[in-house]
């Protein structure tokens, strides 16, 4: 389960960067995964990253 919360910033990033099914980022960004990505955020750029994509994915700013 770790690993998975772990990944599932830099599958969100590369699914939105090259084939941009939303379908799929949405079934990924789960409750769980979602406060575990913002509460290691100011550890992890790469999770930074993911929140600021998934904000720009539900502010429909591509």
């Amino acid at each position: 389960m770790l690993f998975a919360l772990e990944t599932v910033g830099e599958h969100i990033i590369a699914e939105l960067l090259t084939q941009n099914r939303q379908d799929v980022v949405e079934k990924l960004w789960t409750k769980q995964a979602a406060k575990y990505t913002t509460s290691n955020s100011k550890y992890s750029p790469s999770k930074l990253a993911a929140l600021y994509a998934i904000e720009l994915l539900h502010n429909k700013d591509e």
